[in-house]
């Protein structure tokens, strides 16, 4: 069995489960069933849905059903919703869109995770060339 910690490092486990929600919800509005089953199933067993607390303190994974109960204001296209944001305004995802690029999938300059050129506020400043110390 995978440990829940691999993959992105720096990711929130609660924010890792509402990612794998939002999929499952996704998926649910797909002809998918087999899929959409299979992964709900999968994901009560490992854990990978958001979680409640009682009030001993004791945490307990819901059910997809209890997600979407808990979380009803949330579409199953929230996830595209989400993503069409991230590229519209992040300056990479604006970066790929001024290019005519649109895609999740890119790699090197159409990558999404990496910074747009210079331009970006998320680009480092250039560096100050290093003073030099005056000699009396």
């Amino acid at each position: 069995m995978a440990d829940r910690a691999s993959g992105t490092a720096e990711v929130d486990d609660g924010m890792r489960d509402e990612l794998h929600f939002l999929i499952l919800h996704y998926l649910s509005s797909t002809p998918c069933e087999g899929a959409t089953a299979a992964f709900a199933r999968e994901a009560l067993e490992h854990g990978l849905l958001p979680r409640r607390h009682d009030p001993f303190g004791q945490s307990h994974v819901l059910s997809y059903q209890q997600c979407t109960n808990r979380f009803a204001h949330v579409e199953p296209g929230h996830l595209l919703q989400l993503l069409e944001r991230v590229v519209g305004e992040t300056p990479a995802g604006r970066h790929l869109t001024e290019r005519g690029v649109s895609t999740l999938l890119g790699a090197g300059p159409d990558s999404l995770l990496l910074a747009p050129p210079a331009a970006s506020p998320l680009a480092s400043p250039p560096s100050a060339p290093a003073a030099t110390a005056a000699t009396a």
